[in-house]
């Protein structure tokens, strides 16, 4: 079966008319849920062998007078087929010894003669109708209103593997809920009673199971959301009946402690402790150091406490384990316990666990209180079937109207090539320009026309003779002041005029010009 085990299957085909697919599965198989329309729901089935089956829902049309006929499609694996009596041929010769086929085969008539009557298969037994289990419970945290905020909404699995502590054997039942909040219970801190007897009636109904681990009690439970309260849960047996109903071993391990009080505690293989307490003191048949297996018989229910009797007939069953605490250290504490009771309690009454695959109490609408109901269900519980609406000829599509042909646009047509180009010849190589004479360097421009040199101006008597710092050539040289000399110049000779330089540059012209007549001037100033 997959991810679920290997399990034993018988496959039914439903001979009536059904709304849907006509095969009904039944798969047995004891430990697993499958989950189913999103919460988790499974119908579970009671086999004869005492297994717990998992049945998958279809919903059918009931046609008139009943039932339909199961026609079996083929053996399960472990059953040998049974093929029915094959019909006698209209005129047989001498029949031979019939062979037992794996499936009934009909054997032909003669040729050329007509084929007798075929007699049908024999109905089979109608399907077995899904029997209720007869609990329900509320969810894990739900407490009674008088704790209200007190409970630990917590639906894991804390205890995987073992069964529920009390023997329930056929329609027996236990009940598990709140002993201080009961009739004959005495409540809380004196409130609270509800009075009346402990064998109240309606303290032994089997479809208001309570979860009570974090009640009112003034224990330390650090993960009880209050930070005190009750350490486990209370189980009432099937009836009031005192020192009658066996206590078991939920897995093996070793009794590590049996106190005056009739306290009993089981040690697990993996250090988990299982308490007991409320045995009847000459019940108990194990002592310190004993290994037990689980379901070994420990004792017997009572309503002993601290050595007498000082309660109301129950088990109170708690669990310790160490965990870590959120971040902070490891420590040993009571866990919740009512999660696993349910699951164990479940397969006590042939149901699957209702475990899934995160290890979480399923949520079963068909068991669980409070839970709403998966929208398509067993066929026992189902809704009638819906009314098909009649028919509708559907209206045939119109024909589309094929679009106009469009003609295809011609070809394009193959361009002409250009008509060939002729190379141009190649430029012919440029004749080189005449020479050109180079134009010599722009010449400073030509002085005016010399003008009779005026002899400098007389400066009035130095204290030191200055060589004076010959003037910057200019093109045109600044028109002569006539200076009033102090004392009265020799006439200088008259100048040459001067020609015009051979090399045509300033420069000499300068040389050949001004400095012979700076030097005769300077020579005359200083003679």
């Amino acid at each position: 079966m997959g991810k679920f085990g290997r399990a034993k299957s018988v496959a039914l085909f439903l001979a009536a008319p059904c709304l849907a697919a006509s095969a009904v599965v039944l798969d047995w198989t004891s430990a697993t849920a499958l989950p189913l329309g999103g919460v988790g729901a499974v119908r579970s089935l009671a086999m004869p062998d005492g297994s717990a089956g998992l049945i998958q829902s279809v919903r059918c049309d009931v046609p008139p007078g009943g039932l339909p006929s199961l026609v079996p499609l083929g053996p399960g694996p472990s059953e040998p087929s049974q093929p029915s009596q094959p019909a006698e041929p209209s005129q047989p010769s001498q029949p031979a010894e019939p062979v037992e086929p794996t499936q009934p085969v009909e054997p032909a008539p003669p040729p050329g003669e007509p084929s007798g009557p075929t007699q049908p298969p024999e109905p089979a037994e109608p399907a077995e109708p899904v029997k209720d289990a007869g609990f329900r419970y509320h969810s894990p945290g739900e407490l009674l209103p008088q704790d209200a905020g007190r409970g630990r909404f917590d639906r894991r699995i804390w205890l995987p593997g073992m069964v529920y502590p009390l023997t329930l054997s056929g329609k027996n039942q236990a009940h598990m809920n709140s002993q201080i909040w009961g009739y004959g219970g005495g409540g809380w801190g004196g409130k609270g009673a509800a009075g009346g007897s402990e064998c109240d009636p309606r303290n032994f109904d089997p479809f208001q199971q309570r979860d009570n681990y974090c009640e009112v009690r003034g224990w330390s439970m650090p993960l009880c959301p209050a930070g005190q309260g009750h350490q486990g849960q209370d189980i009432r047996p099937p009836t009031c009946a005192d020192n009658e109903w066996d206590v078991v071993a939920v897995v093996d391990g070793i009794i590590d402690m049996v106190t005056s009080s009739t306290t009993v505690r089981l040690k697990g293989g993996d250090g988990t402790l299982y308490r007991y307490l409320h045995m009847h003191p000459k019940s108990i048949r194990v002592r310190v150091g004993e290994r037990v297996k689980q379901g070994d018989v420990l004792g017997r229910v009572s309503r002993y406490m601290n050595g007498s009797i000082q309660t109301t007939r129950h088990l109170h069953f708690d669990v310790t384990q160490r965990i870590q605490i959120g971040s902070g250290s490891v420590q040993t504490v009571y866990v919740p316990v009512y999660a696993s009771l349910i699951a164990a309690y479940r397969l006590a009454k042939g149901l699957s666990a209702g475990i899934d695959e995160a290890g979480n109490l399923i949520s079963d609408p068909d068991y669980e209180i409070g839970i709403p109901p998966l929208p398509v269900r067993n066929p026992l519980h189902a809704p009638p079937a819906p009314v098909e609406p009649p028919p509708v000829e559907p209206t045939p599509e119109p024909t589309p109207t094929p679009p106009a042909p469009v003609e295809p646009a011609p070809p394009e047509p193959t361009p002409t090539p250009p008509a060939p180009v002729e190379p141009a010849p190649p430029e012919p190589t440029p004749t080189p320009p005449a020479p050109v004479e180079p134009t010599p360097p722009e010449p400073t421009p030509t002085p005016p026309a010399p003008v009779e040199p005026t002899p400098p101006e007389p400066t009035p008597t130095p204290p030191a003779p200055v060589e004076p710092t010959p003037p910057e050539p200019t093109p045109t040289p600044p028109a002569p002041v006539e200076p009033t000399p102090p004392e009265p110049t020799p006439t200088p000779p008259a100048p040459v005029e001067p020609a015009p330089p051979e090399d045509g540059t300033w420069s000499g012209w300068y040389q050949k010009n001004v400095v012979p007549w700076w030097d005769w001037a300077t020579g005359w100033w200083g003679g």
